[in-house]
């Protein structure tokens, strides 16, 4: 069975279904592998931090993960 066929088969069983919920959540299925593009809409504050981090970044005033946690590390185990 090719893409072309199994996607018939697919419409025809779908519109069998009369389950809204069960509709729903394989619309959100679906969703999720659809080629369209997906936006997201940020609030400004979001932007904002983005934006600050991205400068941060080119700055190279920031942190390593990894050096964090060793950090937090050794303040832990000081006390």
């Amino acid at each position: 069975m090719n893409t072309k066929e199994l996607k018939t088969i697919l419409i025809d069983l779908f519109s069998e279904i009369e389950d809204k919920s069960f509709l729903e959540v394989i619309k959100v299925i679906l969703d999720s592998k659809s080629q369209k593009e997906q936006i997201i809409k940020l609030s400004p504050e979001i932007k904002s931090e983005i934006i600050a981090s991205q400068q941060k970044i080119e700055k190279g005033t920031y942190i390593e993960n990894n050096q964090l946690v060793d950090e937090i590390e050794g303040w832990l185990n000081s006390k």
